[in-house]
Order: structure tokens, then sequence, then C-alpha cells
């Protein structure tokens, strides 16, 4: 979900809900051991729209990805991305 707090105005904050899955392999004597798992996701972030001529825009975000799971170790992403959007 992106929610624009002041319509002129570039901000957002966006998250969003969701599943996560897993999975690890490892190469164990002549075979390979490969275990997964599935969980709980949450994402949250926010980014700035900034017009850079007519219709092109240049929309750098930040993200934090969360993922929990019962038997695997939790993990989180920090995310930095820049993008070009037409609108």
């Amino acid at each position: 979900m992106l929610y624009y707090p002041a319509s002129p105005g570039g901000f957002f904050a966006k998250g969003g809900i969701g599943f996560a899955y897993a999975t690890v392999s490892e190469d164990v004597g002549p075979g390979t051991f490969t275990a997964d798992e599935q969980g709980f996701g949450l994402t949250f972030g926010a980014g700035w729209d900034f017009r850079i001529g007519g219709n092109l825009w240049l929309t750098p975000n930040v993200d934090v990805l969360v993922q929990s799971f019962d038997e695997f170790a939790d993990s989180n992403l920090f995310l930095f991305s820049p993008g070009i959007g037409f609108h």
C-alpha cells in the first residue's frame, strides 16, 4: 500500500504484510541437504517523487523487509533504490 499524505507533495510512505519463504542448501558429503521454511513477512518504507521534466520522475526510496521464521534465524533487509517513473 502506498500513502501520499499531501496531494501536491512528493513524499510517500508504504507498507505491507505477507508471507516469507526461505530455502537453505548445503553440500554434505556425497549429497545435498536442503531445508525450507515458511513464515511471516512485513515491509515498510518511504520515498519521494522528484519531477525531472515533463512526465519523468526520479523516485528514490528506502525499504525495510522483516522476515520471521519458526526454525530459521529471522532476517531483516534494508534497501535503498533509486527509481525512474513515467506518469
